[in-house]
Protein backbone atom coordinates (compact mmCIF):
# COMPACT_ATOMS: atom_id res chain seq x y z
CA UNK A 1 0.00 0.00 0.00
CA UNK A 2 1.51 2.92 -1.24
CA UNK A 3 -0.76 5.97 -0.13
CA UNK A 4 -3.65 5.88 2.11
CA UNK A 5 -5.93 9.40 1.82
CA UNK A 6 -8.01 9.20 5.03
CA UNK A 7 -11.13 11.17 5.16
CA UNK A 8 -10.85 11.41 9.04
CA UNK A 9 -11.94 14.67 10.64
CA UNK A 10 -9.29 17.09 10.92
CA UNK A 11 -9.57 17.14 14.75
CA UNK A 12 -9.14 13.55 15.10
CA UNK A 13 -5.18 12.12 15.55
CA UNK A 14 -3.86 9.35 13.50
CA UNK A 15 -4.63 6.16 15.38
CA UNK A 16 -1.86 4.24 17.24
CA UNK A 17 -1.97 0.75 14.68
CA UNK A 18 -1.65 3.12 11.68
CA UNK A 19 1.38 5.02 13.55
CA UNK A 20 2.77 1.45 13.63
CA UNK A 21 2.44 0.74 10.06
CA UNK A 22 3.91 4.36 8.70
CA UNK A 23 7.19 3.44 11.02
CA UNK A 24 7.20 -0.25 9.50
CA UNK A 25 6.89 1.43 6.01
CA UNK A 26 4.23 -0.36 5.10
CA UNK A 27 1.99 2.76 4.59
CA UNK A 28 3.58 5.53 3.26
CA UNK A 29 0.92 8.96 4.44
CA UNK A 30 -1.82 9.08 5.70
CA UNK A 31 -3.82 12.49 5.54
CA UNK A 32 -7.61 13.97 5.84
CA UNK A 33 -9.18 14.91 3.00
CA UNK A 34 -9.91 18.78 2.03
CA UNK A 35 -13.53 19.48 2.32
CA UNK A 36 -14.45 21.51 -0.72
CA UNK A 37 -17.73 23.38 0.84
CA UNK A 38 -15.85 24.59 3.97
CA UNK A 39 -12.81 25.38 1.95
CA UNK A 40 -14.22 27.71 0.25
CA UNK A 41 -15.99 29.59 2.36
CA UNK A 42 -12.72 29.55 4.24
CA UNK A 43 -11.09 31.11 1.54
CA UNK A 44 -13.55 33.49 0.81
CA UNK A 45 -13.43 35.28 4.09
CA UNK A 46 -9.21 35.13 4.06
CA UNK A 47 -7.47 35.72 0.45
CA UNK A 48 -9.20 35.65 -2.47
CA UNK A 49 -10.31 39.21 -2.03
CA UNK A 50 -6.77 41.43 -1.54
CA UNK A 51 -8.40 43.79 1.18
CA UNK A 52 -6.25 44.87 4.26
CA UNK A 53 -8.22 43.35 6.56
CA UNK A 54 -7.83 40.95 10.05
CA UNK A 55 -7.34 37.45 9.00
CA UNK A 56 -10.51 35.10 10.17
CA UNK A 57 -8.25 33.14 12.61
CA UNK A 58 -11.16 31.23 14.39
CA UNK A 59 -12.15 29.84 10.76
CA UNK A 60 -8.44 28.98 10.14
CA UNK A 61 -8.38 27.20 13.11
CA UNK A 62 -12.23 25.57 12.92
CA UNK A 63 -10.44 24.41 9.49
CA UNK A 64 -6.78 23.99 9.93
CA UNK A 65 -6.37 23.16 13.44
CA UNK A 66 -4.80 25.54 16.98
CA UNK A 67 -1.23 25.14 15.53
CA UNK A 68 -1.60 26.35 11.93
CA UNK A 69 -4.25 29.47 13.06
CA UNK A 70 -1.65 30.52 15.69
CA UNK A 71 1.15 30.77 12.95
CA UNK A 72 -1.31 33.09 11.11
CA UNK A 73 -2.02 34.72 14.12
CA UNK A 74 1.40 35.66 14.91
CA UNK A 75 2.40 36.55 11.03
CA UNK A 76 -0.27 39.14 11.23
CA UNK A 77 0.17 40.52 14.61
CA UNK A 78 4.14 40.48 13.75
CA UNK A 79 3.20 42.57 10.65
CA UNK A 80 1.27 44.76 12.23
CA UNK A 81 4.44 45.37 15.00
CA UNK A 82 6.76 46.10 12.79
CA UNK A 83 4.88 49.30 11.31
CA UNK A 84 5.98 51.77 14.36
CA UNK A 85 9.66 50.96 13.47
CA UNK A 86 8.53 51.17 9.74
CA UNK A 87 7.25 54.62 9.89
CA UNK A 88 10.36 55.59 12.41
CA UNK A 89 12.63 54.42 10.03
CA UNK A 90 11.27 56.00 6.36
CA UNK A 91 12.23 60.23 7.87
CA UNK A 92 15.58 58.60 9.38
CA UNK A 93 16.28 56.97 5.94
CA UNK A 94 15.48 60.25 4.32
CA UNK A 95 16.74 62.99 6.29
CA UNK A 96 19.76 61.61 8.79
CA UNK A 97 21.08 58.97 6.59
CA UNK A 98 24.54 59.53 7.33
CA UNK A 99 24.62 60.93 10.88
CA UNK A 100 25.22 57.46 13.48
CA UNK A 101 24.96 59.54 16.45
CA UNK A 102 21.28 60.29 15.31
CA UNK A 103 20.49 56.74 15.61
CA UNK A 104 21.10 56.51 19.10
CA UNK A 105 16.93 57.80 19.71
CA UNK A 106 16.39 54.74 16.99
CA UNK A 107 18.16 52.22 18.70
CA UNK A 108 16.55 53.45 21.88
CA UNK A 109 13.22 52.35 20.63
CA UNK A 110 14.64 48.74 19.52
CA UNK A 111 15.18 48.05 22.70
CA UNK A 112 11.91 48.83 24.36
CA UNK A 113 10.33 47.65 21.42
CA UNK A 114 11.15 44.03 21.18
CA UNK A 115 10.50 43.62 24.23
CA UNK A 116 7.38 44.70 24.30
CA UNK A 117 5.77 43.51 21.34
CA UNK A 118 6.79 40.01 22.18
CA UNK A 119 4.92 40.32 25.81
CA UNK A 120 1.49 41.60 24.51
CA UNK A 121 1.86 38.67 21.84
CA UNK A 122 1.92 35.95 24.80
CA UNK A 123 -0.98 37.75 26.70
CA UNK A 124 -2.94 37.73 22.54
CA UNK A 125 -2.01 34.30 22.18
CA UNK A 126 -3.06 33.06 25.93
CA UNK A 127 -6.60 34.72 25.06
CA UNK A 128 -6.75 32.67 21.65
CA UNK A 129 -5.83 29.78 22.96
CA UNK A 130 -8.08 29.84 26.25
CA UNK A 131 -11.09 30.78 24.00
CA UNK A 132 -10.21 27.23 22.08
CA UNK A 133 -10.01 25.38 25.23
CA UNK A 134 -6.01 24.47 24.63
CA UNK A 135 -4.33 26.88 26.86
CA UNK A 136 -3.31 24.00 29.04
CA UNK A 137 -2.26 20.91 27.37
CA UNK A 138 -1.25 17.42 28.70
CA UNK A 139 2.02 16.23 27.05
CA UNK A 140 2.35 12.86 28.78
CA UNK A 141 -1.07 11.81 26.93
CA UNK A 142 0.39 12.45 23.43
CA UNK A 143 1.27 9.51 21.21
CA UNK A 144 4.62 8.14 20.00
CA UNK A 145 5.47 9.51 16.91
CA UNK A 146 6.02 7.88 13.60
CA UNK A 147 9.56 6.61 13.35
CA UNK A 148 9.75 6.52 17.52
CA UNK A 149 11.24 2.95 18.12
CA UNK A 150 12.61 0.96 21.26
CA UNK A 151 11.96 -2.45 22.81
CA UNK A 152 7.58 -3.11 23.51
CA UNK A 153 7.24 -2.20 26.82
CA UNK A 154 3.81 -0.58 29.13
CA UNK A 155 3.60 3.15 29.17
CA UNK A 156 3.66 4.03 33.37
CA UNK A 157 1.50 7.33 32.67
CA UNK A 158 -0.85 5.50 30.01
CA UNK A 159 -0.83 1.84 30.61
CA UNK A 160 -0.84 1.25 27.41
CA UNK A 161 1.98 -1.12 25.07
CA UNK A 162 4.18 0.81 22.77
CA UNK A 163 7.92 1.27 22.35
CA UNK A 164 10.20 2.39 25.21
CA UNK A 165 13.85 3.72 24.35
CA UNK A 166 15.93 4.41 27.69
CA UNK A 167 16.53 8.36 28.07
CA UNK A 168 20.40 8.07 28.92
CA UNK A 169 20.74 6.03 25.57
CA UNK A 170 19.47 8.93 23.60
CA UNK A 171 20.97 11.87 25.55
CA UNK A 172 24.41 9.84 24.96
CA UNK A 173 23.17 10.77 21.13
CA UNK A 174 22.67 14.39 21.75
CA UNK A 175 25.84 15.22 23.68
CA UNK A 176 28.38 12.64 21.84
CA UNK A 177 27.18 12.92 18.64
CA UNK A 178 24.65 15.88 17.89
CA UNK A 179 26.41 18.20 19.91
CA UNK A 180 29.86 18.17 19.05
CA UNK A 181 28.77 18.08 15.14
CA UNK A 182 26.39 21.32 15.47
CA UNK A 183 29.99 22.79 16.89
CA UNK A 184 32.24 21.88 14.37
CA UNK A 185 29.24 23.48 11.56
CA UNK A 186 29.24 26.65 13.66
CA UNK A 187 33.30 26.51 13.40
CA UNK A 188 33.12 25.89 9.94
CA UNK A 189 30.56 28.71 9.81
CA UNK A 190 32.85 31.23 10.84
CA UNK A 191 35.73 29.85 8.80
CA UNK A 192 33.63 30.74 5.96
CA UNK A 193 32.97 34.01 7.02
CA UNK A 194 36.70 34.92 7.48
CA UNK A 195 37.54 33.60 3.70
CA UNK A 196 34.88 36.08 2.69
CA UNK A 197 36.40 38.87 4.64
CA UNK A 198 39.86 38.52 2.97
CA UNK A 199 38.36 37.79 -0.48
CA UNK A 200 36.84 41.28 0.44
CA UNK A 201 39.76 42.82 1.51
CA UNK A 202 41.82 41.44 -1.34
CA UNK A 203 39.30 42.60 -4.27
CA UNK A 204 39.08 46.35 -2.28
CA UNK A 205 42.61 46.29 -2.39
CA UNK A 206 43.38 45.59 -6.02
CA UNK A 207 40.40 48.01 -6.83
CA UNK A 208 42.04 50.54 -4.85
CA UNK A 209 45.67 50.25 -7.17
CA UNK A 210 43.92 49.62 -10.73
CA UNK A 211 41.09 51.51 -10.76
CA UNK A 212 39.85 49.42 -14.23
CA UNK A 213 36.37 48.90 -14.43
CA UNK A 214 36.62 44.80 -14.45
CA UNK A 215 37.97 45.05 -10.79
CA UNK A 216 34.44 47.38 -10.06
CA UNK A 217 32.71 44.15 -11.09
CA UNK A 218 35.02 41.91 -8.62
CA UNK A 219 34.00 43.85 -5.58
CA UNK A 220 30.78 42.37 -6.00
CA UNK A 221 31.96 39.15 -6.30
CA UNK A 222 33.14 37.62 -2.48
CA UNK A 223 29.37 39.05 -1.59
CA UNK A 224 27.79 36.58 -3.84
CA UNK A 225 29.71 34.13 -3.44
CA UNK A 226 29.37 33.96 0.35
CA UNK A 227 25.51 34.13 -0.18
CA UNK A 228 25.40 31.41 -2.68
CA UNK A 229 27.88 29.37 0.34
CA UNK A 230 25.32 30.32 3.13
CA UNK A 231 22.44 29.09 1.33
CA UNK A 232 24.26 26.00 0.23
CA UNK A 233 25.40 25.39 4.13
CA UNK A 234 22.22 26.10 5.35
CA UNK A 235 20.51 23.53 3.03
CA UNK A 236 23.12 20.63 3.17
CA UNK A 237 23.30 21.56 7.33
CA UNK A 238 19.42 21.31 7.59
CA UNK A 239 19.54 17.72 6.03
CA UNK A 240 22.31 16.27 8.90
CA UNK A 241 20.23 18.46 11.72
CA UNK A 242 16.79 16.66 10.15
CA UNK A 243 18.99 13.09 10.41
CA UNK A 244 20.57 13.55 13.73
CA UNK A 245 17.36 14.34 15.14
CA UNK A 246 15.45 11.61 13.98
CA UNK A 247 18.53 9.26 14.65
CA UNK A 248 18.21 10.64 18.14
CA UNK A 249 15.36 8.78 18.64
CA UNK A 250 12.71 11.18 20.38
CA UNK A 251 9.02 9.65 21.64
CA UNK A 252 7.24 13.00 21.13
CA UNK A 253 6.63 14.80 17.71
CA UNK A 254 6.82 18.27 20.09
CA UNK A 255 10.77 16.96 21.86
CA UNK A 256 11.45 16.15 17.76
CA UNK A 257 10.50 19.80 17.29
CA UNK A 258 11.89 21.13 19.64
CA UNK A 259 15.57 19.87 19.17
CA UNK A 260 15.47 20.43 15.31
CA UNK A 261 14.39 23.78 15.33
CA UNK A 262 17.30 24.53 18.23
CA UNK A 263 19.73 22.89 16.17
CA UNK A 264 18.49 24.97 13.13
CA UNK A 265 18.38 28.05 14.61
CA UNK A 266 21.54 28.25 16.48
CA UNK A 267 22.90 27.62 13.04
CA UNK A 268 21.12 30.02 11.06
CA UNK A 269 21.50 32.67 13.44
CA UNK A 270 25.27 32.18 13.08
CA UNK A 271 25.38 31.96 9.47
CA UNK A 272 22.81 35.12 8.68
CA UNK A 273 24.48 36.75 11.35
CA UNK A 274 27.83 37.02 12.59
CA UNK A 275 29.53 38.83 9.62
CA UNK A 276 26.92 41.38 11.23
CA UNK A 277 28.29 41.66 14.60
CA UNK A 278 31.82 41.21 13.41
CA UNK A 279 31.51 44.31 10.90
CA UNK A 280 29.87 46.25 13.82
CA UNK A 281 31.92 45.20 16.72
CA UNK A 282 35.42 44.22 15.23
CA UNK A 283 36.09 46.52 12.20
CA UNK A 284 33.57 49.18 13.58
CA UNK A 285 32.08 50.43 10.06
CA UNK A 286 28.94 51.63 10.04
CA UNK A 287 28.56 52.05 6.39
CA UNK A 288 29.94 49.14 5.52
CA UNK A 289 26.98 47.45 8.00
CA UNK A 290 24.34 49.38 6.38
CA UNK A 291 25.26 47.47 3.17
CA UNK A 292 24.98 43.81 4.73
CA UNK A 293 22.55 41.14 4.26
CA UNK A 294 10.18 25.39 9.61
CA UNK A 295 10.26 27.52 7.02
CA UNK A 296 7.38 30.12 7.53
CA UNK A 297 8.83 30.76 11.64
CA UNK A 298 12.61 30.93 10.72
CA UNK A 299 12.06 33.12 8.15
CA UNK A 300 10.06 35.51 10.62
CA UNK A 301 12.92 35.01 13.26
CA UNK A 302 15.52 35.82 10.58
CA UNK A 303 13.46 39.39 9.81
CA UNK A 304 13.00 40.02 13.54
CA UNK A 305 16.78 39.31 13.93
CA UNK A 306 17.19 41.82 11.42
CA UNK A 307 14.78 44.21 12.09
CA UNK A 308 15.56 44.47 16.16
CA UNK A 309 19.33 43.97 15.89
CA UNK A 310 20.17 46.85 13.28
CA UNK A 311 17.42 48.34 12.16
CA UNK A 312 18.97 51.49 13.65
CA UNK A 313 22.05 51.51 11.05
CA UNK A 314 19.54 50.68 8.24
CA UNK A 315 16.07 51.99 9.02
CA UNK A 316 14.50 50.69 5.72
CA UNK A 317 14.80 47.07 6.99
CA UNK A 318 11.70 47.28 8.85
CA UNK A 319 9.42 48.58 5.99
CA UNK A 320 10.50 45.80 3.44
CA UNK A 321 9.47 43.68 6.38
CA UNK A 322 6.04 44.78 6.28
CA UNK A 323 5.76 44.84 2.59
CA UNK A 324 6.80 41.32 2.36
CA UNK A 325 4.97 40.18 4.82
CA UNK A 326 1.60 41.55 3.54
CA UNK A 327 2.20 39.65 0.87
CA UNK A 328 2.75 36.55 2.91
CA UNK A 329 0.07 36.49 4.72
CA UNK A 330 -1.86 35.67 0.65
CA UNK A 331 0.51 33.74 -0.42
CA UNK A 332 0.91 31.03 2.52
CA UNK A 333 -2.89 31.68 2.85
CA UNK A 334 -3.05 30.18 -0.55
CA UNK A 335 -0.26 27.07 -0.23
CA UNK A 336 -2.52 25.91 2.69
CA UNK A 337 -5.72 26.05 0.75
CA UNK A 338 -4.81 25.04 -2.85
CA UNK A 339 -1.12 23.14 -2.66
CA UNK A 340 -0.41 21.46 0.46
CA UNK A 341 -2.34 18.31 1.26
CA UNK A 342 -4.45 19.13 4.59
CA UNK A 343 -2.79 18.55 8.06
CA UNK A 344 -4.18 16.81 10.89
CA UNK A 345 -5.48 19.02 13.62
CA UNK A 346 -2.42 19.42 16.50
CA UNK A 347 -3.65 21.66 18.97
CA UNK A 348 -1.30 24.19 21.01
CA UNK A 349 -1.13 26.16 23.68
CA UNK A 350 1.31 28.74 21.84
CA UNK A 351 3.99 29.08 18.95
CA UNK A 352 6.03 26.68 21.12
CA UNK A 353 9.96 26.83 21.33
CA UNK A 354 9.35 29.50 18.88
CA UNK A 355 8.44 31.75 21.47
CA UNK A 356 11.68 30.75 23.81
CA UNK A 357 13.20 31.65 20.68
CA UNK A 358 12.27 35.32 19.62
CA UNK A 359 12.67 36.07 23.50
CA UNK A 360 16.11 34.71 23.25
CA UNK A 361 16.96 37.17 20.08
CA UNK A 362 15.26 40.34 22.09
CA UNK A 363 17.66 39.55 25.05
CA UNK A 364 20.31 39.62 22.49
CA UNK A 365 18.87 42.79 20.88
CA UNK A 366 18.72 44.91 23.82
CA UNK A 367 22.67 43.47 24.40
CA UNK A 368 23.25 44.45 20.78
CA UNK A 369 21.59 47.97 20.99
CA UNK A 370 23.11 49.35 23.87
CA UNK A 371 26.30 48.38 22.32
CA UNK A 372 25.62 50.35 19.41
CA UNK A 373 24.43 53.20 21.21
CA UNK A 374 27.62 52.49 23.68
CA UNK A 375 29.59 53.41 20.39
CA UNK A 376 28.37 56.83 19.53
CA UNK A 377 30.48 59.42 20.16
CA UNK A 378 27.67 61.60 21.96
CA UNK A 379 27.40 59.10 24.59
CA UNK A 380 30.98 58.43 24.80
CA UNK A 381 31.54 62.01 25.97
CA UNK A 382 29.20 61.48 28.57
CA UNK A 383 30.87 59.06 30.04
CA UNK A 384 34.60 59.61 29.11
CA UNK A 385 36.54 57.65 31.51
CA UNK A 386 34.03 54.98 31.42
CA UNK A 387 32.97 52.04 29.64
CA UNK A 388 29.63 53.41 28.21
CA UNK A 389 28.57 50.59 26.59
CA UNK A 390 29.36 48.03 29.02
CA UNK A 391 27.50 50.84 31.58
CA UNK A 392 24.35 50.68 28.80
CA UNK A 393 24.26 46.90 28.28
CA UNK A 394 24.24 45.93 32.12
CA UNK A 395 21.66 49.08 32.47
CA UNK A 396 19.96 47.49 29.34
CA UNK A 397 19.55 44.06 30.74
CA UNK A 398 17.64 45.11 34.33
CA UNK A 399 15.70 47.24 32.40
CA UNK A 400 14.26 44.57 29.72
CA UNK A 401 13.83 42.28 33.22
CA UNK A 402 11.87 44.77 34.76
CA UNK A 403 9.75 45.21 31.74
CA UNK A 404 9.23 41.12 31.41
CA UNK A 405 8.25 40.94 35.20
CA UNK A 406 5.78 44.23 35.23
CA UNK A 407 4.02 43.06 32.23
CA UNK A 408 3.70 39.23 33.34
CA UNK A 409 1.97 40.86 36.25
CA UNK A 410 0.05 42.75 34.39
CA UNK A 411 -0.75 40.07 31.94
CA UNK A 412 -1.96 37.34 35.05
CA UNK A 413 -3.72 40.23 37.00
CA UNK A 414 -5.92 41.10 33.53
Amino acid sequence: MKRIMSNLKPVSRVPSAVRRLLTSGIVIQVFPLHDNEALKKLEDTWYTRFTLKYQPIDSIRGYFGETIALYFGFLEYFTFALIPVAVLGLPYYLFVWENYDKYVVFASFNLIWSTVILEVWKRGCASMTYRWGTLVMKRQFEEPRPGYHGVLGINSVTGREEPLYPSYKRQLRIYLVSLPFVCLCLYSSLFVMMIYFDMEAWALELHENSRSEWTSILLYVPSIIYAIVIEIMNRLYRYAAEFLTSWENHRLESAYQNHLILKVLVFNFLNCFASLFYIAFVLRDMKLLRQGTFDDYLELFLQFGYVSLFSCVYPLAAAFAVLNNLTEVNSDALKMCRVFKRPFSEPSASIGVWQLAFETMSVISVVTNCALIGMSPQVNALFPESKADLILIVAAVEVRISCTYSLGRAKAAY
